[in-house]
């Protein structure tokens, strides 16, 4: 399914200009968190994510993220492991 979708563009809303599906379903690894809000209304994301994904895995692709301030203390903890 998601090669059929792939030259389909929508404006991002995180970078404001047009993207393709291909873009936003393989963002860092993974679809986009917003890839349900930005696509839903054009092609059944529901079924592309359920096909490829654990319902664990579907949920923190959905997630909201981390405030900056949790994601700096992770980085600084993980560093802070590597150094020992």
């Amino acid at each position: 399914m998601p090669e059929r979708y792939d030259t389909l563009e929508t404006r991002c809303p995180t970078l404001g200009h047009l993207v393709a599906f291909r873009y936003c379903r393989g963002m860092d690894g993974g679809p986009c968190r917003r890839i349900m809000q930005c696509w839903s209304g054009r092609i059944d994301v529901r079924a592309y994510l359920e096909g490829r994904y654990t319902g664990r895995e579907i949920a923190d692709i959905l997630a909201p993220p981390q405030p900056k301030i949790n994601q700096l203390l992770e980085l600084v903890r993980k560093a802070a492991d590597e150094a020992r």
